[in-house]
């Protein structure tokens, strides 16, 4: 008869749920503060260095379009390079403290770069030096327009942005589990086959054996 194999700990049902659980009210309690806190900073919240930021303008269309979300990387001015879509935050003027995504268009780090929206026909007064640089445009998030109904609202575009990560990391955790699971069958079917295999070829020898006596 076959055994059957021993479930380990970790595959434990209401283990794995628990440690969901946890891990997604641990992660969402981080994405909470720090949310509030880069809105009281006036700064974009921040994960791992990476930042969602929004676009209400047409500047940089058909690259970024209006009222666009987009990924962008906190960074070293010392990597910029000409053609590069950089992110800074403008010093003076009626977009003072607000953060511009322009492409380089001229410069250096020496002098400060020159950017341009891509939609624009001049270019920005103000020079990007590593004194007003942030950082670096990665992609756009077409997937989080939705999120524009809340931008308006300091409560509920938080909440909005707590909502969807709380969606993204559950499928994350959820693929990893089922990836564990699928990766330990496979580890455990060999063997458990091998057993089998041997045990009923010692059950044919000893078979062999007691018809050999008779």
């Amino acid at each position: 008869m076959k055994e059957k194999a021993n479930k380990p700990k970790y595959l434990n049902k209401k283990n794995i749920l628990a440690v969901i659980s946890i891990t997604i009210f641990i992660i969402c309690i981080a994405i909470i503060i720090n949310v509030i806190s880069a809105k009281k900073k006036g700064v974009p919240p921040s994960f791992f260095s990476y930042s969602l930021s929004y676009v209400p303008t047409k500047s940089m269309d058909p690259v970024i379009g209006e009222k666009s979300f987009i990924l962008i990387k906190k960074g070293d001015i010392a990597d910029a390079k000409l053609q590069d879509i950089v992110v800074y935050i403008a010093q003076k003027g009626d977009m003072k403290g607000q953060y511009i995504v322009h492409r380089i268009i001229d410069g250096n780090i020496n002098n400060g770069y020159i950017v341009k929206g891509d939609y624009n026909y001049i270019a920005d007064e103000e020079l990007v030096t590593p004194e007003n640089f942030y950082g670096y445009y990665v992609t756009n998030l077409p997937f989080l327009n939705f999120l524009v109904i809340f931008q308006s609202n300091t409560i509920v575009f938080p909440i909005a942005i707590m909502i969807f990560m709380f969606v993204i990391i559950f499928q994350t955790i959820n693929i990893f589990i089922t990836y564990k699971r699928e990766k330990f069958k496979k580890e455990q079917t060999p063997e458990a086959f091998n057993e089998e295999e041997y045990r009923k070829l010692i059950y044919e020898e000893e078979k062999k054996k007691l018809e050999t006596k008779e």
